[in-house]
């Protein structure tokens, strides 16, 4: 500040955390705020709190944000985190109002976005980059469906920053808001194939192919709380097509064969495949001691079992090789994103969000998967990924004989 501001207020207390003046205003730093006051909030890097730190995230929403009354201010910035959290149901609420032009109360939030491309220092000169024909594709999306037009040095200083950004390109320089979400959370195991999933605009209106029979991919729910996932694949020349999805729960199975009937109803379709992960051969549903695969073949959808792997690293490291194969229907497979129930979140930000569980005491990425509400879908694909590796034929003719892996 200047040194004219600062004799006029001087200065009462100054320490890391707190800061007085002399008529009587203060700052404070701190991870709760909570039974204050304030009259200015600023809460720094909100997407990354929402993501690593849940508990956090509901602290600083439940507790800080209500310690600022109407007609004052808060201020939430970060970067995005994946689409899921309350960061990104901020941002999207606030979109929304912004797209209706909506009248603002005191108590709404105002979404702000800055771009890259509006920092004057990002160019470069453009004879020095050459520009790959995937990112000049890029480039002209961003020019005819966002009307944004960059010069050939902003062209250039971007491509060149990408090599380095890699997959994080989108999250840390976003064009757009969507794009800014759009990209991988930290620890995410499949941020680099979901990205070019996106780039190569494998996510795109998917014609059925007549003639081709249509499989289905299963989550099972553990109990009725919790949810069953089902995805309807199609393989046509060597590419698995994901045709559309579903997800629901507190339901038995025959509302999932109501749903396939319902499906082959609508759309023609014929069924390949019913493939389920290995609980459906084991797990005991009812009192007369039935598996849930024999309740299925009962209602007229005979599964397929995949066996148990040992290791379900390998299981991620087969879906990650299927997912360069894969196009997704955009209709059927996005969901609503701006839902708060991950019922209606499809199998894309499922895809996009299943990640590590974070370790608070080693400050590091555990090993395994979090369980959350992205898991159910991952799994699904898994289940797909390890029953049908790329390159197999997956239109082969279906014997559903005597063997172990029917039931």
């Amino acid at each position: 500040l200047d040194e004219a501001i600062k004799d006029a207020n001087p200065a009462t207390q100054d320490s890391a955390r707190h800061l007085s003046f002399r008529n009587n205003s203060s700052i404070r730093v701190g991870t709760s705020m909570r039974s204050g006051t304030l009259q200015i909030l600023h809460v720094s890097e909100y997407g990354k709190i929402c993501a690593k730190y849940p508990e956090k995230a509901v602290e600083i929403q439940t507790g800080a944000f209500n310690t600022v009354h109407a007609g004052q201010m808060i201020f939430v910035e970060s970067t995005a985190e994946g689409q899921e959290g309350h960061f990104y149901q901020m941002v999207d609420e606030a979109r929304t109002l912004q797209r209706r032009d909506a009248h603002l109360t005191e108590l709404d939030f105002k979404f702000h976005f800055y771009p890259w491309f509006q920092h004057p220092s990002y160019a470069l000169n453009h004879s020095q980059v050459t520009i790959p024909a995937e990112m000049g594709d890029y480039f002209e999306r961003l020019r005819t469906n966002e009307g944004i037009e960059l010069t050939p040095d902003q062209r250039a200083w971007y491509t060149a920053k990408a090599r380095t950004q890699k997959d994080k390109m989108k999250r840390e320089f976003p064009s757009t808001p969507d794009e800014a979400f759009e990209s991988a959370l930290q620890g995410a195991y499949y941020a680099h194939e979901m990205a070019k999933v996106y780039t190569e605009g494998r996510v795109r209106a998917v014609p059925l192919e007549t003639g081709l029979p249509v499989h289905t991919w299963f989550d099972l729910g553990i109990g009725l709380s919790d949810i069953t996932s089902i995805g309807f694949v199609q393989m046509v020349d060597g590419w698995f097509h994901i045709v559309d999805y579903y997800q629901h729960s507190g339901v038995g199975l025959l509302h999932y064969a109501k749903v396939l009937e319902e499906k082959q109803r609508q759309r023609g379709w014929l069924y390949g495949e019913h493939v389920w992960p290995h609980d459906g051969h084991a797990r005991i549903l009812d009192e007369k001691g039935r598996r849930k695969s024999e309740v299925m073949t009962e209602l007229g959808y005979k599964p397929r079992i995949v066996p148990r792997t040992n290791d379900i690293a390998d299981g991620i490291e087969l879906v990650r090789n299927m997912l360069g194969k894969c196009v997704f229907d955009q209709e059927r497979c996005e969901g609503d994103k701006s839902s708060d129930n991950p019922e209606k979140w499809g199998v894309l930000a499922a895809l996009k969000a299943y990640r590590r569980e974070w370790d608070e005491k080693t400050v590091s990425w555990r090993e395994r998967p979090l369980h959350n509400w992205a898991c159910h879908a991952a799994d699904m694909m898994r289940c797909g990924a390890e029953h049908q590796p790329v390159g197999d034929d997956f239109n082969r003719e279906i014997d559903y004989g005597d063997g172990s892996e029917y039931v």
